[in-house]
């Protein structure tokens, strides 16, 4: 037995072609079979405040980029032994930040419905010392509404990301970046399942 244990690997355009070296020293280590690994889109936050992502902002991703990165890293992972191709479930919220009794925590207690917001002070909302009073900025969080937008109840992935990235859909400058990548390659993620479901289904049948 062991733990659940799963290793994310945050890539942009530089670094994504060197991601499955990761597959192979994981591997060559016998961890095959024993965790999953994942990539993590790395995405430019700019909220006024200094910070490092600005370095790297023209080697971002963008979402559909990155949707076609993550399907092949999925491929490559599964041929090391690490998974199979899997589908998203259905979500009712597609995070913390659009929860009602969902919060992050600062150093200094400060509260903020979303990770992403954790440093820049025009996203607090109140203070674990005194929690039962917060602001007005809460209400953009627990109003959030994915039926609201024309593009969210017209696609095919809105029963398993509910809008996507709330933080990311109130910004103009982040919007595209909103939606969960089975937006862009549902056809591709389905198909792969199927296969994957089949051979297993083969193999299972095979003589002994």
């Amino acid at each position: 037995q062991h733990f659940k244990v799963s290793v994310r690997i945050n890539v942009d355009t530089e670094n994504f072609p060197h991601a499955e070296q990761v597959l192979h020293i994981l591997a060559a280590e016998g961890f095959a079979g024993k965790l999953t690994v994942d990539i993590g889109q790395i995405v430019r936050i700019d909220d006024g405040n200094s910070s490092p992502s600005a370095s790297y902002t023209p080697r971002c991703f963008v979402k559909r980029e990155f949707a076609e990165a993550e399907a092949r890293f999925a491929a490559a992972a599964a041929r090391h032994g690490f998974g199979n191709p899997k589908l998203p479930q259905a979500v009712g919220a597609p995070c913390t930040a659009v929860r009602a009794n969902e919060l992050v925590i600062g150093s200094e207690g400060e509260l903020y419905k979303c990770w992403d917001s954790v440093g820049n002070r025009n996203e607090v909302i109140g203070n674990v010392r005194d929690w039962r009073d917060t602001n007005g900025r809460l209400h953009k969080w627990l109003t959030y509404d994915p039926f609201s937008d024309p593009d969210c109840r017209n696609c095919v992935a809105l029963p398993v990301c509910m809008g996507g990235c709330a933080h990311h859909a109130m910004d103009p400058l982040l919007r595209d970046n909103r939606c969960d990548t089975f937006r862009h390659v549902h056809r591709e993620r389905v198909l792969a399942f199927v296969k994957a479901a089949e051979s297993k289904k083969m193999l299972t049948r095979l003589p002994d």
